[in-house]
């Protein structure tokens, strides 16, 4: 398995959101299911649900596009930064600029070196296009982000945020006019285990966002330090206006930089029409590393602690922390919305100190209802494990595996069970691969417990990591809280959801937060 960022979301939600680079569709190989994958500026088209999910997706929103393809631009055969020729300038699908270099990574090992000038205050959408089907035969890219001589690393990235395919995407601040050099690698190279790969060829594109012309795309305007003065009338895009198969009925991308160590940033949201759900997806801060601890960068010095999603009147909605994405978090999933004004709050972490070039980069997707996992039906009866809500079964993909979605609400002391369908039990030999978050995807649950029951009899059980939720898979994802259950039993097997009851306790007392919601993904591995 590719050692890559993975989000929880996707592990536990139905609705994968799409990815934003033009032309993209989502991950084939996810575990879960979802969404197909983004269309460009000029219009989504519907691409393939990954994994078992539950059949082909519609577009998303669309990135700012790229020059579509690998025609134009250089060639490249360098050997560093020193060596590095410049990338030719090319139009993009609005119209916009974009810098190109094309090339080959020809053996195992090989690297290729790209120069380009950029000005103070850009932000730039660094990309490539090599696979955008995900094919293991052709070559998986890690883009890297130099100074001029190559002797800085600033930024790495290797899949985008939330991944796609093994294109690799970035949003990158500029802190001073100069030169950049971009270099592409290959991901087995990046970890240090260099393969050939039979299709090399890639294209390397720079793209200077320009806010005013692409729609969707907001970046942050002093003062909005607090919701009386936060950033409004924002250029929100409808992906359902280009795709009216599109689950998602807004998409915003959003760009901030740090004042000073205290500043903070607001903007408002507004929720249309049939919005019922909202996902947020940050962006790793730091430079990133290669090797056996590889990890993504996307260059800031010092991003946010706390991101809060507060109603029309302050109240906090919804609360993660951006610290904690390397840990496994990667945003809010699935966090109940109703149309109107939302605000979204970034905060400093405490104790932070003003860095050189200290930004963020996030995503917001509205969703209708389409997007969230199958709901209880039942808050009194699934209270027991004899009133057990019956899962959905996805059908079974070709690797073997059987997806159910779930989801539902918590309160202190709650518990929600839930049964495998008539003729769908988990039998001896299989594996259970279960994937929760409650805490991890914004909410304002402090004590969600998930346990596995045969027979009635309770086995594996635990708590959910602020980061991680519960993740209980046989390796591969990165972030496990626990192994896969092994079934041993013809069962009846059942998943309890429960949330703590115990006022006394700080550490499982809920927030005030409003939002009390949870969402998992529950897969059988028939092959394991």
């Amino acid at each position: 398995m590719k050692k890559t960022h993975v989000a929880l979301g996707i592990l536990a939600v139905a609705a994968f959101v799409a990815g934003s680079t033009a032309g993209c569709s989502s991950d084939g190989n996810s575990n879960t299911g979802g969404a197909g994958g983004a269309g460009g500026d000029g219009g989504a088209g519907p691409g393939p649900g990954p994994g078992p999910g539950p059949g082909p997706g519609p577009g998303g929103s669309g990135g700012t596009g790229g020059t579509g393809g690998t025609g134009g631009g250089s060639m490249d055969e360098s050997t560093s930064c020193a060596d590095a020729p410049m990338m030719e300038q090319g139009m993009g699908g609005l119209n916009n600029i974009v810098f190109v270099g094309n090339g080959f990574l020809q053996q195992a090992g090989d690297r290729d070196f790209w120069k380009v000038d950029v000005t103070q205050g850009d932000w730039l959408n660094i990309i490539t296009i090599a696979n955008e089907n995900d094919d293991p035969a052709f070559i998986d890219t890690v883009v890297r982000v130099y100074d001029d001589t190559g002797n800085t690393l600033l930024a790495t990235v290797d899949d985008a945020y939330p991944r796609v395919t093994t294109d690799s995407e970035m949003f990158y601040h500029v802190p001073e006019t100069g030169t950049l050099c971009i270099e592409v690698l290959e991901f087995g190279d990046w970890v240090g285990s260099p393969v050939d790969k039979a299709n090399n060829q890639y294209s390397a594109q720079v793209i200077p966002i320009s806010f005013a012309d692409f729609d969707g795309y907001d970046v942050d305007t002093e003062p909005n330090n607090d919701l009386a003065t936060a950033n409004t009338n924002l250029s929100t895009t409808n992906p359902q206006m280009n795709n009216p198969m599109s689950p998602f009925v807004a998409f915003q991308l959003l760009g901030g930089t740090f004042e000073d160590a205290t500043d903070s940033d607001w903007y408002e949201l507004v929720v249309p029409a049939g919005g019922v759900s909202l996902n947020l997806d940050m962006t790793p801060d730091g430079v990133g590393a290669d090797g056996s601890n590889a990890s993504n960068g996307f260059g800031s010095t010092g991003g946010p602690g706390a991101i809060n999603l507060r109603n029309d009147t302050g109240l906090l909605v919804a609360s993660v922390n951006n610290q904690l994405l390397q840990d496994g978090l990667d945003g809010m999933s699935s966090v109940p919305v109703a149309a109107g004004s939302y605000f979204i709050e970034v905060t400093r972490p405490p104790g932070a100190t003003a860095g050189a070039n200290d930004f963020y980069w996030m995503r917001l997707l509205v969703g209708d209802d389409t997007t969230l996992n199958p709901q209880e039906t039942n808050d009194v009866a699934n209270d027991l494990i004899t009133g057990a809500e019956i899962m959905q079964a996805n059908p079974i993909d070709q690797n073997g595996f059987i997806a159910h979605f779930i989801g539902g609400t918590l309160v202190e002391g709650d518990s929600d069970f839930w049964a495998f369908p008539n003729g769908g039990e988990p039998m001896p030999g299989e594996e259970l691969t279960v994937a929760c978050s409650s805490w991890a995807a914004g909410s304002g649950v402090r004590g969600m417990t998930v346990t596995h029951y045969d027979n009635g009899v309770p086995g594996q059980t635990q708590m959910e990591d602020e980061a991680k939720g519960v993740v209980w898979s046989s390796g591969g994802v990165g972030f496990e809280t626990d192994n896969a259950i092994t079934i041993t039993t013809a069962g009846p097997h059942v998943i309890e959801i429960h949330n703590a009851d115990d006022p006394l306790s700080t550490a499982d007392d809920d927030t005030v937060a409003l939002a009390k919601h949870y969402l998992c993904g529950i897969r059988r591995n028939t092959m394991p």
